[in-house]
């Protein structure tokens, strides 16, 4: 029985085993135990770098961010940050991780829904570069947090513009009922961005969509 790997970058057969960025996936599996987790590192920095080339030849003041929720092994955004990139976190515990990595936390940007204001206070207190809002809740309670540390806190908001993407429906995140982000339609988030605009603590810096 002949067997094929997925064609992928770095994915080979040799003698009958699955060789995976050079490593031979038996050995690796003998060593660590499975399940077991791997990645191409080389594989990572091509695609960092082509988006990197691709946005900086059109926008030259632009800057790719990696989400971290997509693999947040801190090896993984080592390699993010050693080609220039800056990390998106969802979460404390990937903040936390782009410390370790040793992020310059000025292009740090730090989004998801039910942010704590102890997460605030953290990410403000290592000066993260963007919060992105996605709620008038969350902006009140932003504002409230950053004048109790007498700092100004960068923000966006997170905008849903009502596009049905031809996907799952739990893993829909544009259309105009998700929980995440403020509607365009109807002036939502224009009404939204005008009160942001007064938050004393606040510097509305742009939107932030999926």
């Amino acid at each position: 029985m002949s067997i094929r790997p997925v064609e992928y970058p770095g994915v080979e057969i040799k003698k009958g085993r699955l060789y995976f960025g050079g490593a031979d996936t038996v050995e690796l599996a003998k060593r660590f135990g499975t399940p077991l987790y791997v990645f191409d590192a080389d594989t990572m920095r091509e695609a960092c770098r082509a988006y990197s080339m691709g946005f900086g030849e059109i926008y030259k003041n632009s800057l790719v961010v990696y989400a971290c929720k997509a693999n947040p092994m801190i090896a993984a955004m080592k390699v993010a940050l050693e080609e220039g990139l800056g990390l998106d976190v969802a979460s404390i515990g990937e903040m936390y991780g782009a410390k370790l990595a040793g992020a310059k936390f000025s292009k740090v940007f730090y989004h998801g829904n039910f942010k704590k204001e102890e997460e605030i206070k953290t990410a403000l207190k290592w000066g993260v570069g963007r919060i992105v809002i996605d709620s008038e809740f969350e902006a009140e309670m932003i504002n409230r947090t950053a004048a109790s540390l007498k700092k100004r806190a960068a923000v966006m908001l997170r905008v849903t513009p009502g596009i049905e993407a031809h996907v799952h429906e739990m893993v829909k995140v544009g259309k105009l009922d998700t929980k995440f982000g403020v509607p365009i339609q109807g002036g939502v988030a224009e009404t939204l961005i005008g009160k942001i605009l007064k938050k004393k603590n606040l510097d509305f810096t742009g939107v932030h969509c999926h």
